[in-house]
């Protein structure tokens, strides 16, 4: 980190050092706290990251409940200032998510809808922390409400600390 170098896929990166508080960040069957009960099916395909040719590194998330949201939430620790979350995403049979970023007994929340393609796009979401105490909470949803059902592809998700978007890396 703190360094230049050189991405065949894109290019001349410079970036200083961040920690990503997504842990298992391309592995969606090792997410902590699920929102509901979402359905992992754990690399059905090569994703926008993948290095190797054939590797496997995307998973499908289900959300089958037309009566619960489902998704994740991530848990970081608190700190006043810029937060950007993001995770690459593509559609299934769902074209609609939602992430929050939002502090745990503080100020400053964010909700980002978007709506996906078929193509591989990375999805941002960002906010700045007021005066916060308890810990920082990073959500994503499977659709824009409840009632919403469907599937979505999804890898490599961050939480970073910092103003602008999350870096590429995972």
């Amino acid at each position: 980190s703190n360094l230049p170098r050189i991405n065949s896929t894109y290019g001349l990166l410079a970036e200083g050092s961040r920690t990503n508080y997504v842990l298992n960040s391309s592995n969606a069957s090792l997410f902590p706290n699920p929102l509901g009960t979402p359905t992992v099916s754990a690399n059905v395909e090569a994703g926008p990251m993948s290095t190797a040719v054939g590797a496997a590194e995307v998973d499908m998330i289900t959300d089958d409940s037309a009566i619960a949201a489902e998704g994740w939430q991530f848990t970081a620790a608190v700190q006043n200032g810029g937060w950007a979350a993001s995770c690459y995403l593509k559609a299934g049979t769902q074209d609609k998510v939602q992430m929050f970023v939002a502090p745990s007994g503080g100020t400053g929340t964010a909700t980002c809808t978007h709506t996906l393609t078929s193509s591989w796009a990375r999805y941002t979401c960002t906010m700045t922390a007021g005066a916060s105490t308890g810990a920082q909470n990073f959500a994503f949803q499977i659709g824009d409400a409840v009632s919403d059902t469907g599937t979505v592809y999804i890898s490599h998700c961050q939480l970073e600390f910092n103003t602008g978007t999350p870096s590429v890396t995972s």
